[in-house]
C-alpha cells in the first residue's frame, strides 16, 4: 500500500514576494522611537507586554504574538514589560494577495498563539548566513504566514461599512454614528464601542479629523472664506468649525491662512 502524500495547492503565483530586514529587536530606545515602515513588517513578540501604536491606531501585544504593520504607517512601541521583538521587513507585489486571502488588514493585524515559532526564528536568524538569509527570511515570513488561520470577522465587515460610508458623507453636516447605525440597523452604542477598540480613537475624533483635513487641503488649494470652506467640510457653524480647527491644527483659520500666505 502506498505511503505517499500529495498536495497540490490552487494558489500559485508569479507574483514578487521580497524580504529585506530580519532583526531581534531588544533596544528600547529604538523600538520606542516613532518611524515610518518603508514596508510591510511582520513582528513576532517573544517576551514582554504593552502596545504598539501604528499610526496612531493602538495595538496590545503580549508574548507570542504575531502582528503586521503595513507599509507608510508610522510605528511605535509602547513597552509595559522588557520587550524584545523579531521582525521581517517584506515588499512585493504578493503582499496584497497574502494579506487578502489570510484577513490581514488594518483591523485585523494581531493574530495569537505563535509562541512555538519563536525559537525557530531565533535559530534560522542566528545560523543565517550571508548567502543564504534571502532565504532564511522569506522561508520564515512564510512558515509564519502558512499558520494563520483566517477567518471572516463580522466586526471587520461592520468597520469596512462605516469606513465606506464615512468616505462618502463626511462633508454631510448631518452625518455621525448615531445616522450609520440606522443605515446599518445596529445600536449606535455597539457601533461606537466596536469603533474605538478597533481603530483606536473615537468615531467622533476619526470624524473630526477627517473634515479638518478636508478643510486644509480646500485652504491649500486657493479657497480664503473659512465660511465657505466650513460648509464645505461638513460644519453649519463657522464660528465652530474655527474652534474644532483649532483644536485639531494648533492654530485657527485665519492664523492658517496668513501664515501659508507668508
Amino acid at each position: 500500500m502506498s505511503k505517499n502524500i500529495c498536495k497540490f495547492s490552487e494558489f500559485i503565483s508569479l507574483n514578487r514576494l521580497t524580504v529585506s530586514n530580519f532583526v531581534h529587536e531588544t533596544n528600547k530606545n529604538v523600538y520606542s522611537k516613532e518611524s515610518v515602515l518603508a514596508q510591510n513588517r511582520a513582528i513576532l513578540i517573544s517576551t514582554g507586554r504593552g502596545e504598539i501604536h501604528f499610526s496612531g491606531k493602538v495595538c496590545p501585544y503580549t508574548s507570542g504574538n504575531l502582528i503586521f504593520g503595513f507599509k507608510g504607517e508610522t510605528m511605535k512601541c509602547v513597552s509595559q514589560a522588557d520587550s524584545e521583538y523579531m521582525y521581517l521587513d517584506f515588499d512585493g507585489l504578493r503582499c496584497e494577495e497574502l494579506f487578502h486571502r489570510l484577513n490581514i488588514n488594518h483591523y485585523s493585524r494581531c493574530f495569537q498563539n505563535f509562541e512555538s515559532v519563536v525559537p525557530l526564528w531565533f535559530e534560522s536568524l542566528a545560523r543565517a548566513k550571508k548567502e543564504t538569509i534571502d532565504l532564511v527570511s522569506e522561508s520564515m515570513l512564510l512558515y509564519a504566514l502558512s499558520k494563520i488561520i483566517s477567518k471572516p470577522d463580522k466586526n471587520n465587515c461592520i468597520l469596512e461599512q462605516i469606513f465606506e460610508l464615512t468616505d462618502k458623507s463626511f462633508t454631510d453636516s448631518k452625518l455621525s454614528i448615531e445616522y450609520i447605525s440606522k443605515e446599518l440597523s445596529y445600536n449606535s452604542k455597539y457601533l461606537s464601542h466596536l469603533f474605538k477598540n478597533k481603530v483606536g480613537m473615537g468615531y467622533n475624533e476619526y470624524l473630526r479629523n477627517m473634515r479638518i483635513k478636508f478643510a486644509i487641503s480646500l485652504f491649500d488649494s486657493g479657497l480664503d472664506s473659512i465660511k465657505n470652506v466650513a460648509a464645505l467640510s461638513g460644519y453649519n457653524d463657522a464660528l465652530y468649525f474655527s474652534s474644532v480647527f483649532k483644536k485639531v491644527v494648533g492654530m485657527t483659520p485665519t492664523q492658517y491662512l496668513n501664515k501659508k500666505d507668508c
